[in-house]
């Protein structure tokens, strides 16, 4: 991921909030004012400089920004584009940003058509579009994106996913792990974690939303 901030001489404190925003995106997490406030997330970041990484002539930052349990590499371009790559060195950044991208994957796969429209695995250029399908027309809410982007949001959320067996409600969530996925003030979903396959993948749950109508269940195809 590229994209571009300021090209003028970097101030190190506005270089790592922009470091930080655009981690933020890269790894879908909600960049609001409201969860700015209210610190959801939990950031460390470090100057990979200070720790004797050399830069390239290119550029002029490089971060590596540690958000809950993900992790990603940021590097500010002396252009004032910054580029972003996940760092998966720990098993548990790793898995945590697999389980992340699938959520995005399976609420996208229900969003487009259960099966009409985006499947989990056709490739990056693929979710993109699918993405860019859900997100136009929107515009750039400082309140809701707390910057000039917008751009998908998987916020984790307590589990509420409740499914009908034997003709009866549980009286627990079906899942252990439940995610609210949005595209601007349009399309959204709940993704619930139901569990794992033999192969180690997520086995993931699609739910609309309480209040988007009358709720439906539908579980992700195999990947």
């Amino acid at each position: 991921m590229s994209t571009n901030g300021h090209s003028m001489g970097p101030n190190r404190e506005q270089v790592k909030r922009e470091m930080t925003y655009y981690a933020a995106i890269y790894g879908h997490y909600d960049t609001s004012v409201a969860a700015q406030k209210a610190e959801h997330l939990t950031i460390t970041v470090f100057d990979t400089v200070a720790h004797g990484f050399v830069l390239a002539p290119d550029a002029t930052h490089r971060f590596l920004v540690m958000m809950n349990n993900t992790a990603y590499f940021v590097t500010r371009l002396t252009s004032g584009y910054y580029q972003v790559e996940p760092d998966d060195g720990l098993e548990q950044h790793r898995q945590e940003r697999k389980l992340r991208e699938a959520v995005l994957d399976t609420a996208l796969w229900y969003l487009t058509g259960e099966g009409a429209g985006y499947e989990p695995g056709q490739g990056q250029e693929a979710q993109d579009a699918a993405i860019h399908e859900l997100l136009e027309g929107e515009e750039p809410d400082m309140e809701r994106d707390g910057g000039l982007i917008v751009h998908p949001v998987v916020r984790e959320e307590l589990p509420d996913i409740f499914l009908a067996l034997g003709g009866e409600a549980s009286v627990a969530p079906a899942v252990s792990r439940q995610w609210s996925v949005s595209f601007g003030d349009g399309a959204s979903c709940e993704i619930g974690l139901i569990g794992y396959h033999d192969d180690g993948t997520p086995e993931l749950i699609a739910v609309d939303r309480e209040g988007d109508g009358d709720e439906e269940e539908s579980e992700d195809t195999d990947e």
